[in-house]
């Protein structure tokens, strides 16, 4: 990722793995929901990657608790072993991908460059800051 491409990313209840940290660009860990909401209103992400579940409030209710008051924020939901129900639930409340915790940072970063050059290019072409649907392919 060069420096025009690096995003800036909150990751909540998890953390990024540390091979991949250094090409993130700017990344912040919020170890809770009631973090992450402090975080949200001081600091503006191109992605919140959270984990699912939440140690202190499950994800769903985080994700539609911000979406009141920001609701362009683009989110992913990463966790070991996400069952067919929660990645609808997650979908149901647009979120932008389904990943494994484990496995899957380099696809997580590739669509956070890609939400931040949509945004860096709306910027620049003087329309909204508002970042456009970015489309992941699924695996099944």
């Amino acid at each position: 990722m060069t420096q025009t491409e690096q995003a800036s990313i909150l990751v909540i209840g998890t953390d990024i793995a540390p091979e991949h940290k250094e090409l993130a660009g700017e990344v912040m860990v919020a170890d809770t929901g009631r973090r992450a909401i402090e975080l949200l209103r001081m600091l503006k992400f191109d992605l919140v990657v959270i984990s699912h579940p939440l140690p202190d409030m499950p994800a769903w209710n985080l994700i539609q608790r911000v979406r009141m008051t920001m609701p362009w924020q683009k989110w992913a939901l990463v966790g070991r072993e996400i069952s067919q129900k929660d990645e609808v639930m997650a979908r149901s409340l647009g979120v932008v991908g389904v990943f494994d915790q484990d496995s899957d940072w380099p696809e997580i970063l590739h669509v956070a460059a890609a939400i931040h050059r949509r945004a860096s290019t709306a910027v620049a072409g003087g329309r909204r800051a508002v970042a456009e649907p970015v489309r992941v392919a699924w695996a099944n």
